[in-house]
């Protein structure tokens, strides 16, 4: 196969946004998700805002966790436009963004990784 610069450097943020994504949830293990029962009721279906199209549960917590996505971007040796681009339009530097999928996974975090595939980056 022959791998493109664009699809070499796709692979690397996506690796490198799923470790980063691990030590923003020091509490949950690879595959899971995890929940504080105190924090679940009918009426957070937004999560404190941290999941504006709505969830089923609040994997994130209520409260947000705003990082300056410049300061979190110049951390790293990347294309510091595309770092934060990405960072703006997946979480707006909400480290506890959720969005829960119409299949019941849920895209967490600064990159917004899927919890499908956490197993994989483990």
């Amino acid at each position: 196969y022959i791998i493109t610069n664009y699809t070499r450097m796709n692979l690397i943020f996506f690796v490198i946004a799923a470790v980063i994504l691990a030590a923003f949830m020091p509490t949950a293990q690879a595959g899971t998700v995890a929940v504080n029962q105190n924090e679940l009721s009918t009426s957070s279906s937004t999560c404190g805002g941290n999941c504006p199209g709505g969830c089923a549960s609040c994997p994130c917590g209520t409260s947000s966790s705003y990082q300056d996505i410049s300061s979190w971007c110049s951390k790293h040796s990347w294309n510091q436009e595309h770092c934060k681009c990405i960072m703006s339009h997946e979480s707006g530097g909400n480290a506890n963004a959720v969005n829960q999928n119409s299949g019941g996974s849920y895209d967490v975090g600064l990159w917004q990784i899927n919890d499908y595939n956490w197993n994989a980056c483990s």
